[in-house]
């Protein structure tokens, strides 16, 4: 249906010759709807719903495996979920990651994703097919990520690797063919990239930047520090907050600390904040957090002086 409505919006847009957005947002391969039997409604099923036309495609796909993969309770005894703060361990201990059930829905979850990329296909041709491909900006990305048993967790919502690094893929003007860029980027650099790209000024007050200086000069906001944020509980206090910086990951909690060396650990398995030979770098990556969670714009902390030039 939305596959559909997004081909239908660029005929009428192409027709006119006007410039469009579109937001093309499938549900997969997040959990859905399964059909239960005679009944009347829909049943809500906690394994993502692939298309008819995919079910059991990806039946003997195996998960991939991760150093920091911990499956049922015996996830509590290892040194990665020991020296994670209390709320991650007790998910752990009160929903343990199963690898069964996860290797099940990663199918299901694959499952689901052929027919979006049978959509993403169809609206690339749709823009080639009337002339609008050369001038269209196209963005492919996710709005999280999901653990599969990392930490022994599974589902999302913590500031972990797995849940927080996201496809990024941008094709059209300006952005180089084939190139690879390794700056960190942001959900909040979307708005700023795109209003760059449809020729408006970007807003004062706007989080984020323009993406395509960093996608043309590999150099560019190299050292760029991001913050994440996070409610954890979902809705709740504390709100977790996170700086990634150069190797540093360091989040805050209400009343605990983490902080990982990403090039030492890159799947954050050993929280380093109660070793003292690192309570000077814990120290001044604080401030900069501090000073990231209340800014706003321009006037964000930022290396990179000519951020919104």
């Amino acid at each position: 249906v939305l596959g559909k409505e997004v081909i239908t919006d660029i005929d009428a847009a192409s027709e006119r010759k006007q410039p469009f957005f579109i937001s093309f947002t499938p549900l997969a391969p997040h959990v859905g709807a399964a059909e239960a039997g005679s009944s009347e409604k829909p049943a809500f099923s906690m394994l993502p719903v692939p298309a008819p036309r995919h079910q059991g495609s990806m039946a003997n796909q195996a998960l991939p495996r991760s150093d920091s993969m911990l499956f049922g309770e015996q996830a509590l005894s290892t040194l990665d979920v020991a020296t994670k703060p209390p709320l991650v361990r007790d998910r752990v201990k009160s929903a343990p990651a199963e690898k069964a059930y996860i290797e099940q829905a990663y199918r299901s979850e694959l499952e689901t994703l052929q027919a979006v990329d049978e959509w993403v296909e169809a609206i690339y041709n749709a823009l080639r097919d009337r002339g609008q491909l050369d001038n269209t900006l196209i963005i492919f990305t996710s709005d999280n990520g999901v653990f599969h048993g990392e930490h022994g967790l599974y589902g999302k919502r913590l500031l972990y690797e797995e849940a927080v690094h996201l496809p990024l893929l941008v094709r059209g003007p300006g952005f180089p063919r084939g190139a690879k860029a390794d700056q960190k980027a942001l959900n909040v650099d979307l708005a700023p990239t795109i209003l760059a790209a449809a020729g408006l000024d970007v807003p004062a007050t706007l989080d984020g930047r323009d993406l395509k200086p960093l996608a043309t000069d590999p150099a560019r906001s190299i050292d760029r520090a991001v913050l994440l944020e996070e409610f954890f509980p979902l809705g709740q206090e504390p709100v977790v907050r996170q700086i990634r910086v150069e190797n540093w990951a360091y989040t805050a909690w209400a009343n605990d600390q983490e902080l990982y060396d990403l090039k030492a650990d890159p799947v954050e398995r050993v929280n380093l904040v109660s070793r003292p030979e690192y309570g000077p770098t814990i120290a001044a990556l604080r401030e900069r957090l501090d000073r990231l969670g209340s800014c706003s714009g321009r006037t964000c902390e930022d290396s990179d002086a000519s951020r919104h030039a």
